[in-house]
């Protein structure tokens, strides 16, 4: 006897667009893996007024020198001392992102798809300008290694951030002159290394005696005379292995500058959703290159997705100093090929190509970085009338649009964010026990 079931109608669950079956859809969304953003509260907030160009300029007049001697009496003359002045400058970027929904989309979608895609530039909004200010910090000559590593190169897994470590940065910051907010300086740590310093039998005892509840609820709150504060937006960086890409010399191509050349080549992960520099590989040479040839490079082929591939060329010094390896090409899909010659890639300089290589880590080592600073360590600037803002086009027949088919959504503005005092930082490199 035959008999009619569920599977017999949808066979593929309900699925396919040959079953009799609807869904039924919840009205409550899931909810997005929340990411916490705090760089920008920490920011010297700035308005660049309008009609005033795109460049905005901070001053600083450095202390007098004091006299080293007593004065002569009845000498009229004194050498007299000349007054300095250090500038900062920072020129503003905008930035734009654009949803573009049809208006079938907004009217037939179960769920309400202009507030959603609104909040969800709200979201980006918040995490660009986190990403942006990172990029800043990252860049400053303010970077200091756990255990008095020699570089980033040089970190083990053992070299994790702890209460000396903490004690090093905050006598380099008072030393430095670097003014606290309120009590204590500030630190913003990612959760691994957060849990290094929550580990420490010295957090623990300090908290068993003061503040019990900090220990059930993870929290880190005030220590070693810093508010330490955890975002899991922190990028890690991690070593691509000379095995996983290729670098092959060809003939075919034109190249500059004389034949039996050794040209230096760097590449870097980017993961897609938020752009940030992940994972780096060491420079590798490329030997021999003679004017009639090309350098070829074959990008890894895993992961397959979600990431991109950007490289950094050295210029005609011939070195792998990282401060020679310029950024040349972005955008490299995994398993592709670049192929470079002078036809279509010069020789970087800074002018041209003015981002440095980011420095390699180790083999088999995490890297996590710390930011630990004081007051008006840097600051978030804004263009007047540009601010970064959601922006909704109004639903309606318009003149490119006249039979009102799509609705454009779009986050837009102008922005830069610029370190004030690198004396004033320390960007705190480790390994992590978890």
């Amino acid at each position: 006897m035959a008999i009619t079931t569920f599977s017999t109608l949808a066979p593929s669950g309900g699925l396919a667009t040959t079953d009799d079956v609807v869904r039924y859809i919840r009205d409550e969304l899931l909810s997005l893996a929340e990411k916490n953003v705090v760089f920008a509260q920490q920011a010297l907030k700035v308005q660049l007024p309008q009609h005033n160009s795109k460049t905005i300029q901070f001053s600083r007049y450095p202390r007098l020198q004091l006299p080293r001697t007593p004065h002569t009496e009845g000498d009229a003359s004194p050498t007299p001392q000349a007054l300095s002045v250090e500038t900062v400058s920072a020129i503003v970027d905008q930035w734009v992102m654009v949803v573009s929904l049809t208006d079938l989309s907004v009217i037939t979608i179960k769920h309400p798809l202009v507030p959603i895609v609104t909040e969800r530039l709200g979201l980006a909004k918040a995490e660009l300008v986190d990403r942006e200010i990172q990029k800043v910090l990252l860049a400053a000559d303010s970077a200091a290694f756990a255990n008095d590593a020699a570089s980033r190169a040089a970190l083990t897994t053992s070299d994790t951030v702890n209460s000396v470590e903490m004690r090093k940065v905050w006598r380099t910051l008072k030393r430095n002159g670097a003014r606290p907010v309120g009590m204590n300086f500030l630190s913003i740590v990612d959760p691994e290394v957060s849990q290094d310093i929550s580990a420490e039998d010295q957090f623990h005892s300090a908290h068993e005696l003061k503040d019990v509840t900090a220990l059930y609820n993870n929290e880190i709150g005030e220590w070693m005379g810093f508010r330490v504060m955890v975002s899991n937006f922190i990028p890690t960086h991690g070593l691509i292995a000379d095995a996983d890409w290729a670098i092959a010399v060809a003939g075919g191509g034109t190249w500059a500058g004389g034949d039996n050349k050794e040209v230096y080549f760097k590449i870097t992960r980017v993961e897609s959703d938020f752009g940030f520099e992940t994972d780096i590989s060491n420079a590798v040479v490329a030997t021999d290159v003679d004017n009639n040839e090309k350098v070829t490079i074959t990008f890894p082929s895993s992961p397959a997705s979600d990431v991109t591939y950007n490289v950094y060329m050295s210029d005609t010094d011939n070195t792998s100093t990282d401060g020679n390896l310029r950024l040349v090409s972005t955008g490299n899909e995994p398993a592709s090929a670049l192929i470079v010659t002078t036809a279509n890639t010069t020789f970087p300089t800074s002018a041209a190509f003015p981002t440095t290589a980011p420095a390699s880590p180790g083999t088999g080592v995490t890297v996590h970085t710390s930011y630990l600073f004081g007051k008006e360590t840097y600051a978030m600037v804004d263009l007047a009338g540009d601010n970064l803002r959601v922006l909704i086009t109004p639903s309606g027949p318009s003149k490119s649009d006249p039979a009102d088919l799509t609705r454009p959504l779009a986050l837009k503005g102008s922005f830069k964010a610029v370190v004030l005092n690198e004396d004033y930082l320390v960007r705190l490199e480790s390994a992590s026990a978890f």
